[in-house]
């Protein structure tokens, strides 16, 4: 198997892409991987899918998972397509996100890293800077909230942690896995745990839920009564669920 073939198959490209060339630069330490695009490839529009004429193209290259000890990095002039309604666009590139400078696979690596290690560990354990892992992780969060924006907020967490000292504590509101907002807890108040100011989702958190979780902290039960009066508490381990809860009115 030519290795234009082996890059071909591990990197999953299809027509209209192929791989054009394998350079490997073993004094740079660095393998690189020239992508084209067939003459006869169909051009879309990314935003409406809309097949158009081709306007220019632009060199765009990709970090990718390495070759053994070498860094590989993908390159190809990816074309520019002028839509009659969004004007001119560029075209996606299905093994990258529109924007990053890697791979998704890569994207995936460091994902999985900062599971379990910090951004910096991170950083300089795949030789990258702070504000690349950061754009990565800023990156999947996005793609998170857009797939929640679809489906229905089923469970609600809400819990507090300190962040100063002096007995300074937030209240923290999440749909879980992600955190939705914080805010100071006040029992007072209510009304700060309502979800219309929730951010960044924006949705409402009591409308809805089929489940709550919270501490069992007597400053936070007068809110959450107050949002869910409809089911009383019931103790799991150190959070308490409320089942069917709904808004007050």
């Amino acid at each position: 198997m030519r290795d234009r073939d082996l890059y071909a198959k591990l990197l999953g490209i299809e027509s209209p892409w192929f791989v054009r060339d394998v350079d490997a630069q073993l004094e740079a330490r660095e393998v690189e991987v020239r992508i084209g695009l067939a003459p006869n490839g169909r051009l879309t529009c990314p935003m409406c899918g809309a097949v158009c004429p081709g306007y220019d193209t632009n060199k765009r290259s990709w970090r990718h998972l390495d070759t053994m000890q070498y860094q590989t990095v993908l390159t190809a002039d990816v074309p520019r397509v002028e839509c009659k309604e969004h004007g001119v666009r560029q075209v996606v590139v299905p093994w990258a996100e529109p924007g990053s400078r890697f791979t998704a696979l890569f994207e995936s690596l460091v994902l999985d890293w900062l599971s379990e290690a910090s951004m910096s560990a991170v950083a300089k354990m795949l030789r990258m800077s702070w504000d690349e892992v950061d754009g990565v992780m800023s990156r999947a969060v996005a793609r998170g909230l857009a797939r929640r924006e679809s489906q229905p907020l089923r469970t609600i967490g809400v819990d507090e942690t300190s962040f100063q000292k002096r007995h300074e504590y937030v209240t923290v509101v999440y749909g879980a896995p992600l955190c939705l907002w914080g805010k100071n807890r006040s029992e007072e108040d209510p009304s700060a745990l309502r979800g219309e100011t929730a951010e960044p989702s924006g949705r409402g958190m009591s409308r809805g839920a089929k489940r709550r979780s919270r501490p069992p902290h007597q400053k936070c039960h007068s809110a959450i009564r107050y949002f869910a009066p409809r089911r009383g508490p019931c103790r799991r381990s150190m959070r308490t669920w409320l089942m069917n809860s709904g808004s007050p009115g």
